[in-house]
Protein backbone atom coordinates (compact mmCIF):
# COMPACT_ATOMS: atom_id res chain seq x y z
CA UNK A 1 0.00 0.00 0.00
CA UNK A 2 0.93 3.48 -0.50
CA UNK A 3 1.25 6.28 1.35
CA UNK A 4 0.16 9.77 1.26
CA UNK A 5 0.95 11.61 -1.99
CA UNK A 6 4.45 13.34 -2.05
CA UNK A 7 5.32 17.15 -3.30
CA UNK A 8 8.11 16.55 -5.80
CA UNK A 9 10.23 19.66 -5.73
CA UNK A 10 10.88 21.11 -9.46
CA UNK A 11 11.86 24.92 -9.65
CA UNK A 12 8.97 26.98 -10.59
CA UNK A 13 5.39 26.40 -11.84
CA UNK A 14 4.91 23.18 -13.44
CA UNK A 15 2.92 23.35 -16.63
CA UNK A 16 3.28 19.82 -17.86
CA UNK A 17 4.15 16.10 -16.91
CA UNK A 18 4.59 12.73 -18.12
CA UNK A 19 6.26 9.62 -17.19
CA UNK A 20 7.21 6.59 -18.58
CA UNK A 21 7.80 3.04 -16.81
CA UNK A 22 9.82 4.21 -14.26
CA UNK A 23 10.61 7.61 -14.90
CA UNK A 24 8.84 10.65 -14.14
CA UNK A 25 9.41 14.20 -16.30
CA UNK A 26 7.99 17.78 -15.62
CA UNK A 27 7.79 20.82 -17.84
CA UNK A 28 7.83 24.25 -15.78
CA UNK A 29 6.83 27.22 -16.92
CA UNK A 30 9.95 28.56 -17.82
CA UNK A 31 9.95 25.99 -20.16
CA UNK A 32 12.51 24.08 -18.29
CA UNK A 33 12.44 20.51 -18.73
CA UNK A 34 13.00 18.03 -15.46
CA UNK A 35 13.61 14.27 -14.87
CA UNK A 36 13.76 11.95 -12.19
CA UNK A 37 13.71 7.77 -11.14
CA UNK A 38 15.54 5.21 -13.22
CA UNK A 39 17.81 5.53 -15.80
CA UNK A 40 19.06 2.58 -16.64
CA UNK A 41 18.67 3.03 -20.30
CA UNK A 42 19.20 6.62 -20.10
CA UNK A 43 15.96 7.99 -19.88
CA UNK A 44 16.59 10.66 -17.83
CA UNK A 45 18.55 12.38 -20.90
CA UNK A 46 20.96 14.17 -18.08
CA UNK A 47 24.09 13.06 -16.19
CA UNK A 48 22.97 11.59 -12.48
CA UNK A 49 23.32 13.95 -10.00
CA UNK A 50 25.46 13.47 -6.58
CA UNK A 51 22.74 11.89 -4.54
CA UNK A 52 22.06 9.50 -7.23
CA UNK A 53 21.97 5.23 -5.85
CA UNK A 54 20.46 2.32 -6.58
CA UNK A 55 17.31 0.46 -6.37
CA UNK A 56 16.84 -2.83 -4.95
CA UNK A 57 17.74 -5.09 -8.36
CA UNK A 58 21.15 -2.74 -8.89
CA UNK A 59 19.82 0.32 -11.76
CA UNK A 60 20.87 3.75 -11.38
CA UNK A 61 17.84 5.76 -10.26
CA UNK A 62 17.93 9.75 -9.02
CA UNK A 63 14.63 10.46 -7.47
CA UNK A 64 15.74 14.17 -7.44
CA UNK A 65 14.29 16.53 -9.98
CA UNK A 66 17.06 17.57 -12.24
CA UNK A 67 17.40 19.93 -15.84
CA UNK A 68 17.89 17.45 -19.02
CA UNK A 69 21.17 18.27 -20.72
CA UNK A 70 21.94 18.47 -24.19
CA UNK A 71 18.61 20.54 -25.10
CA UNK A 72 20.56 23.46 -27.98
CA UNK A 73 20.42 26.65 -26.27
CA UNK A 74 18.64 28.21 -29.05
CA UNK A 75 15.77 26.40 -28.65
CA UNK A 76 12.43 27.00 -26.53
CA UNK A 77 10.47 23.75 -25.37
CA UNK A 78 7.15 23.50 -26.45
CA UNK A 79 5.89 20.03 -25.06
CA UNK A 80 7.06 16.91 -23.62
CA UNK A 81 6.34 13.44 -24.17
CA UNK A 82 7.92 10.00 -22.70
CA UNK A 83 7.48 6.08 -23.33
CA UNK A 84 8.37 2.86 -21.50
CA UNK A 85 12.34 4.41 -21.58
CA UNK A 86 12.15 7.47 -23.57
CA UNK A 87 11.74 11.11 -22.71
CA UNK A 88 11.03 13.43 -25.62
CA UNK A 89 11.22 17.29 -25.63
CA UNK A 90 9.30 18.77 -28.41
CA UNK A 91 10.86 22.51 -29.19
CA UNK A 92 8.71 25.50 -30.52
CA UNK A 93 10.38 25.08 -33.74
CA UNK A 94 9.78 21.89 -34.53
CA UNK A 95 13.22 20.19 -33.28
CA UNK A 96 12.27 16.72 -31.19
CA UNK A 97 14.88 15.89 -28.66
CA UNK A 98 15.04 12.23 -27.56
CA UNK A 99 16.89 10.39 -24.81
CA UNK A 100 16.58 6.67 -23.70
CA UNK A 101 16.64 3.05 -24.81
CA UNK A 102 17.16 3.02 -29.11
CA UNK A 103 17.95 -0.40 -29.33
CA UNK A 104 14.77 -0.70 -32.57
CA UNK A 105 15.75 2.81 -33.33
CA UNK A 106 13.04 4.54 -31.73
CA UNK A 107 14.74 8.26 -31.38
CA UNK A 108 16.46 7.28 -34.87
CA UNK A 109 19.57 5.51 -36.52
CA UNK A 110 22.05 6.70 -33.87
CA UNK A 111 23.80 5.28 -30.71
CA UNK A 112 21.69 2.00 -29.26
CA UNK A 113 21.11 3.87 -26.25
CA UNK A 114 21.29 7.75 -25.44
CA UNK A 115 22.55 7.80 -21.98
CA UNK A 116 24.19 11.13 -21.34
CA UNK A 117 21.68 13.91 -22.92
CA UNK A 118 18.64 14.49 -24.87
CA UNK A 119 19.87 14.18 -28.34
CA UNK A 120 17.93 15.50 -31.57
CA UNK A 121 16.31 12.90 -33.89
CA UNK A 122 18.34 13.74 -37.12
CA UNK A 123 15.64 11.99 -39.22
CA UNK A 124 13.05 14.56 -38.30
CA UNK A 125 14.92 17.52 -39.18
CA UNK A 126 12.90 18.83 -41.96
CA UNK A 127 9.90 17.78 -40.17
CA UNK A 128 8.24 20.17 -37.41
CA UNK A 129 7.20 17.86 -34.96
CA UNK A 130 3.80 19.34 -32.66
CA UNK A 131 3.63 15.71 -30.19
CA UNK A 132 5.21 12.60 -29.23
CA UNK A 133 3.94 9.45 -27.18
CA UNK A 134 5.69 6.31 -27.12
CA UNK A 135 4.85 2.49 -26.34
CA UNK A 136 6.88 0.20 -25.24
CA UNK A 137 9.65 -0.74 -28.22
CA UNK A 138 7.94 2.36 -30.65
CA UNK A 139 7.56 5.92 -30.80
CA UNK A 140 5.15 8.27 -32.63
CA UNK A 141 5.37 11.98 -33.66
CA UNK A 142 2.57 14.24 -35.51
CA UNK A 143 3.87 17.04 -37.21
CA UNK A 144 2.22 20.06 -38.21
CA UNK A 145 0.96 18.61 -41.78
CA UNK A 146 -1.13 15.74 -39.65
CA UNK A 147 1.66 13.28 -40.25
CA UNK A 148 2.43 10.66 -38.16
CA UNK A 149 5.74 9.26 -37.70
CA UNK A 150 6.63 5.88 -36.08
CA UNK A 151 10.09 5.12 -35.16
CA UNK A 152 10.78 1.32 -33.30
Amino acid sequence: MGGPPVTVPVPGKAVAVTGGAYHSVVLNEAGAVYTFGANQLGQLGRSLSSKAGVDGAGLPIDAYPRAVEGIDESESVRTIGAAFYNTFVVCKSGALYCSGENQNAQCGQGKKNLHVAMERVHELKNTKVVEAVGGYCHNLFLDDQGCVHSMG
